[in-house]
């Protein structure tokens, strides 16, 4: 069996999609539908990365990631979101989200967009040292507002980290 990935999200069209194409990638998907599925899945599974959504009813993706925080700080979590806006952006990272990725606004998503988001994921995040790998990653394929703020994001994280 692959690595595992629990995918928490409200939206069975989002969770199907990523299982499918994380499946075929190797991948072992678990699926939660709200926030406390997710944090008992969490729990019971130890998944080597969580993709989380935000905009959930009851326990929203806000109050998740600070639990998984709260109880492993080292879980890859991974933020995909219809939130888009860079305030958005921004408080996800300095949550502590490792990513914010934001969902398309059309149905053409693929699987192959969802596996190869996961994908980047677990590769940068396999390191300590990921700062680095995440700016090359989001440089390379995403908007330059996006770039800086991750370049930001690693440069806060670098000074913050003791020596």
């Amino acid at each position: 069996m692959g690595q595992q990935i629990l995918v928490v999200d409200d939206d069975p069209a989002i969770t199907s999609v990523l299982r499918r194409g994380l499946t075929y990638e190797g991948y072992h998907v678990l699926t939660a539908q709200d926030g406390p599925d997710g944090l008992a899945q969490a729990r019971e599974q130890a998944p080597e990365l969580v993709i989380l959504d935000i905009m959930m009813p009851g326990l929203d993706g806000w109050e998740v990631l600070r639990r998984l925080r709260a109880a492993d700080a080292t879980l890859p979590v991974l933020f995909l979101t219809a939130k888009d806006a860079p305030a958005d952006q921004a408080q996800g990272l300095n949550a502590g989200a490792d990513d914010y990725v934001v969902k398309p606004k059309t149905s053409s998503w693929s699987a192959a967009g969802a596996t190869t988001l996961a994908v980047t994921a677990m590769s940068w995040r396999s390191t300590s040292s990921n700062c680095g790998r995440r700016f090359n990653r989001t440089a390379n394929h995403a908007s330059s507002s996006r770039s800086a703020m991750s370049a930001m994001y690693c440069a806060k994280k670098t000074r913050a980290t003791p020596r």
